[in-house]
């Protein structure tokens, strides 16, 4: 049987205040000043301008946005949106020390221990839960926030539910359909925000309904009525209405209008993310990336406990303990149901690569509160267990002492442990490197983007600050798409072609507007290349020029590249955050550019230094590999026999790594050719044969 209690004590204001003045604090301290994740700039583009993102397009989250910087006008745009994630990040935190506090009352805690022990620590659990390492990472950003956004509705919700459990005046009261209309009405609204995480609590959900109408006393009597579950579902759909704004803005053609779910197709795919279920999912992937769900299992079980601080960890199982001793059998089966299907779908749905692990810890968040709610009822159940242990006249003060020794140890350590990795304070590399694109294009370019990278970031400086507005911003990986023409008509009006995108290109050239994109062996290259149009590709900085004829410009210096690299990639500039890891990657390229046009062009004075800072970007070990065998091709020709022989084993032992043999071979056999005396190498490359 679950306890009851009567008269609960309502949770402090003062302690609500604290736990959201701390928090919030802590986020503004260590709060990016500006762009910050691959989708933040176009986050905050379509909170400005009313924008449709990508799918699901987070209508309510972008009104919300654009709200909040109606009334809270501080620095730049992109600061503002990350302060709604901050202050967003805050309430959660409340909202899960409210849920906490309501959680340990219905379980009778109240009438064994002193409510200041119970205040104490829904206090400790809310720090630890605010800075826990994912939590605290998504408060920080515009993009973070539409997950902080989730978990707010969710925690609303987890409340309203638990309000409704609750007994009146200590006396069972049973569950009716109208009390189910706010409940219904706010799951309705997570699913218009980020519905696929709102749609994780469902299986747990569903299950525990089950068991309380099928085995609890008070709802025996229930009888099922048409019209209060009408009514119910009226006030869902009446929710689900909000996701016509979609439709509606996109008609009106804003430049951000991805998808243009204006057509009932457009729009279905935009909502429930067709397009990218052939992408991002388990099911579209071939059977060698199943190789990589252990990889995946292990990233998974080394986060979620690496989420809180050691100490606080040990109270996770000792709050499924005392569940089970109390009688919270559903309580915890929730909470356990939704970490066992957050992690199944994290492990057998998402399809992320390694270098993108980071995309699992958004969605892991579901787990995260999960497991601090554990740990929050642990926590409270082991302080009230040493109230015999102490001498009566002193228990209270010694009592007193333990539990502020907690307060200010707990979320110490998780400050400690994950301050560094979260503090963004001084992060500015995403909008330095779309500086740094606009920078190296001239006057009324068209650039061709091939990334979410090269894309937002150029939105985002163009239509939210105003710079450079005689850029015209194309992605490629949609030229092909028919809507999409119609779109650009709307945004640039002076180009003119005739059908797609593709015929643009033609007139591009025939009107010498200069053209741009991001990598020389990208989307661009291959659509001009399937075009039979004969192209020179030179880099210029940041982005590559391409021209139709062999005329080109006076070719760049690499001081732009130093420049950038000395502001914002130089060691001690980078982020340790994993989330910028990709993005760092990405800015390898240029550098690999530059090397390799100045090889061909004969000059190789800048070889070692741009290879040097390419590869120190470079994460993921196939491109390592080509990378260091690519330099050791440059040593070789360089003269600079010792080196290349490094680079050439350097990339074998990468190749060996990832299995693939036949590459590490041909690099063994390239530094045995340039040093026929050293019988090691020749062994390893029999060896290697062999097996």
């Amino acid at each position: 049987m679950e306890t009851r209690t009567k008269n609960l004590p309502v949770l402090p204001n003062l302690l609500l205040a604290t736990i959201f003045l701390g928090s919030f604090s802590g986020y503004s301290l260590t709060l990016n000043p500006s762009l910050f994740r691959n989708d933040s700039p176009e986050t905050i583009t379509a909170c400005v301008t009313l924008g449709i993102p990508h799918s699901p397009s987070y209508p309510l989250h972008d009104l919300l946005g654009h709200l909040f910087l109606l009334v809270f006008k501080v620095g730049n745009p992109a600061m503002a949106l990350n302060f709604f994630s901050a202050f967003l990040g805050a309430l959660g935190a409340c909202l899960f020390a409210w849920n906490l506090w309501v959680l340990l009352q219905r379980s009778g805690a109240s009438n064994h221990g002193k409510p200041y022990l119970l205040q104490a620590a829904c206090l400790i659990t809310s720090f630890a839960f605010a800075f826990s390492k994912s939590y605290w990472s998504a408060s920080l950003s515009a993009k973070g926030g539409v997950y902080i956004f989730q978990m707010v509705l969710i925690l609303a919700l987890l409340l309203v539910l638990q309000t409704i459990l609750l007994p009146s005046e200590g006396h069972p009261s049973p569950v009716t359909e109208k009390k189910l209309f706010f409940p219904a009405f706010l799951f309705s609204i997570g699913l218009l925000n980020h519905w696929p995480t709102q749609m994780l609590l469902l299986p747990a959900a569903l299950l525990v309904g089950f068991l309380y109408f099928r085995f609890s006393s008070v709802n025996k009597n229930f009888k099922f009525e048409i019209k209060p579950s009408i009514q119910i579902v009226c006030f869902s759909l009446l929710a689900l209405s909000g996701y016509l704004y979609l439709p509606l803005r996109s008609n009106l053609y804003p430049h951000l209008n991805f998808g243009a779910p204006f057509t009932s197709g457009r729009f279905l795919d935009s909502v429930l993310r067709i397009s990218y279920f052939k992408v991002e999912t388990m099911i579209s992937a071939p059977a060698t990336e199943f190789q990589t769900l252990l990889e995946k299992t292990n990233y998974l079980s080394n986060s979620l406990f690496n989420e809180f601080s050691g100490f606080f960890v040990f109270f996770i199982p000792m709050g499924v303990y005392f569940m089970l001793v109390h009688g919270r059998k559903k309580s915890l089966l929730f909470l356990l149901g939704v970490l066992m299907v957050t992690l199944w779908a994290n492990v057998f749905y998402l399809r992320v690569i390694p270098i993108e692990f980071w995309h699992l810890n958004d969605h892991l968040l579901g787990a995260n509160w999960a497991l601090a709610f554990c740990g929050g009822y642990g926590l409270a159940n082991a302080l009230i267990s040493l109230i015999p242990l102490a001498p009566t006249k002193s228990h209270p003060i010694l009592l007193m002492t333990l539990t502020l020794f907690v307060v200010i140890t707990l979320p110490f350590l998780s400050l400690r442990k994950f301050l560094t990795i979260n503090d963004q304070s001084n992060e500015f590399v995403y909008r330095g490197y779309g500086m740094a694109l606009l920078r190296s294009m001239d006057k009324n370019p068209c650039y061709f983007a091939e990334s979410d990278y090269d894309l937002f970031s150029l939105a985002y400086l163009t239509d939210v600050e105003g710079k450079r507005l005689d850029l015209h911003l194309f992605w490629t990986s949609m030229l092909d798409r028919g809507f999409e023409s119609q779109l650009v008509k709307h945004q640039y009006p002076d180009l003119h072609w005739n059908s797609s995108l593709r015929n643009l290109i033609p007139e591009l050239i025939q009107n010498h507007i200069p053209i741009y994109c991001a990598f020389s062996n990208g989307p661009f290259e291959s659509l001009v290349l399937d075009l039979q149009m004969p192209f020179y590709f030179q880099p210029t900085g940041m982005t590559i020029h391409a021209f139709p004829d062999s005329k080109t410009d006076n070719l760049r210096t690499t001081s732009s590249l130093n420049e950038f690299w000395q502001r914002y990639l130089k060691p001690t500039k980078r982020s340790p955050n994993p989330i910028n890891g990709i993005l760092q990657e990405l800015c390898a390229h240029p550098y690999i550019n530059m090397a390799n046009y100045l090889k061909l062009s004969g000059d190789l004075s800048n070889w070692d230094q741009l290879y040097d800072r390419a590869l120190t970007l470079i994460q993921e070990n196939q491109w390592l590999g080509d990378e260091w065998s690519a330099r050791g091709d440059g040593d070789s020709l360089l003269g600079n026999r010792s080196k290349a022989i490094g680079s050439y084993l350097t990339a074998a032992g990468i190749y060996l790594r990832i299995g693939q043999k036949d590459k590490a071979l041909d690099n063994f056999r390239k530094a045995a050719l340039l040093d026929p005396a050293d019988t090691d190498l020749k062994h390893l490359s029999t060896g290697l044969i062999r097996s």
